[in-house]
């Protein structure tokens, strides 16, 4: 059984923290116990826990804020990864970090290979670049799986977010001009888990989301059209969805294309990613209580 740590606690971390137990020791820690603000420090502290497998979930995501706080943002999303990667390299364990979309710029438009020239449009998108670099500048043992549009039981997320306020708005304004693939926490634990347990291993660095794409205001329009078919009390009618090109409280710059292609991920590990619409049903009959 392996020593695991897992850092992290939203979202993904609450997926991983389903899973990772049956597998080995692990210990979940959130900011109290390792805190990333702080890279300097998280040598001694894995020194105490000496973990054989880390597993990255913990970044800084509010893209908004991060505008403001570039600092803090840097030191969690992009020195704290550097700091446990020469500590997994100096005692021979296995990082497993969770990176972005963001690290693109979203002029390309197909899918984006993990081979592609990166360039964040905002400092939430260059601190994790950073980050990803850093654990590949280090070396060692290491996995780095980029993902986005993640939705989860326990977090803020888009579907929660436009459910809860199509119950109480009569009109709603949302972004047309993005698109991505809504990706269940739930797959992106599992997968990154068995690809990491194989026997044998092929480090590195994968895209790994739902397959298929889909505009923001399309995810809503389906949204609303799901729940409203079974039964679900919306204020909000079809009528009143309203396509917008920017959404005034979202400042920070967004990659009009965060579509990410598994293509290495399939061929590596033989797992195939799901159309995004398969973990979201599944989601959204929780949420809703159907």
């Amino acid at each position: 059984m392996a020593r695991i740590l897992l850092l992290g606690r939203g979202q993904l971390g609450r997926a991983l923290a389903g899973v990772l137990p049956l597998l080995g020791e692990t210990t979940i820690c959130c900011r109290e116990k390792a805190d990333l603000r702080y890279p300097d420090e998280l040598g001694s502290f894995l020194d105490q826990l000496n973990p054989e497998l880390i597993f990255n979930a913990a970044a800084y995501t509010k893209i908004d804020a991060a505008e403001n706080d570039e600092e803090t943002v840097m030191a969690i999303n992009g020195e704290a990864p550097a700091a446990l990667a020469t500590w997994a390299k100096d005692h021979g364990a296995e990082l497993i970090h969770f990176s972005t979309d963001y690290v693109f710029d979203g002029t390309k438009e197909e899918p984006y290979l993990e081979t592609d020239e990166a360039n964040p449009l905002n400092v939430y998108g260059r601190a994790k670049l950073k980050g990803d670099k850093a654990i590949e500048r280090i070396g060692g043992s290491y996995f780095i799986f980029r993902t986005g549009w993640i939705y989860g039981p326990g977090g803020r997320n888009f579907p929660s977010t436009f459910l809860r306020l199509a119950q109480t708005r009569e009109t709603l304004e949302v972004v047309d001009n993005q698109v991505g693939a809504p990706t269940s926490a739930e797959f992106l634990a599992i997968s990154s888990i068995l690809a990491t347990f194989q026997p044998q291993k092929a480090y590195g660095l994968y895209n790994l989301t739902a397959s298929g794409s889909i505009s923001w205001y399309g995810l809503a329009q389906y949204l609303l059209k799901w729940a409203t078919d079974r039964g679900a009390l919306m204020t909000l009618k079809p009528e009143n969805l309203i396509p917008v090109q920017k959404n005034p409280e979202y400042p920070a710059p967004r990659p009009a294309n965060s579509v990410l292609s598994n293509a290495k991920f399939r061929r590596t590990f033989g797992i195939r990613s799901p159309e995004w619409p398969f973990g979201l049903d599944r989601y959204l009959e929780t949420i809703l209580g159907l």
